[in-house]
């Protein structure tokens, strides 16, 4: 099944990159796999949730005090922060 596999999915990896705009925000399934992806973090201390801003929407609760990858205003600058973040995390 989906949920299945998201969860599978979610214990081999080591970053979870949730997609925000004002569609996803709002999206039951989005918000499922973003709890998915909490629990999972606070379990194992292992996968990191990293925020890609895609357009100006509200950040959800519950990651705002993760620092997001801004893709809504420049797509290099967000790459940048977005692999600059993943560099940092891989070397804790």
């Amino acid at each position: 099944s989906i949920p299945d596999k998201v969860g599978q999915g979610l214990a081999e990896s080591d970053f979870f990159l949730i997609a925000l705009s004002e569609n996803s925000v709002d999206s039951a399934w989005v918000k499922k796999e973003l709890n998915q992806a909490l629990v999972a973090e606070i379990e194992k201390r292992k996968t990191h949730i990293l925020p890609l801003k895609l357009s100006e929407c509200q950040i959800p609760q519950l990651i705002r005090d993760k620092k997001y990858a801004d893709f809504s205003a420049n797509y290099k600058e967000g790459l940048k922060d977005l692999l600059s973040t993943m560099q940092q995390q891989t070397t804790l």
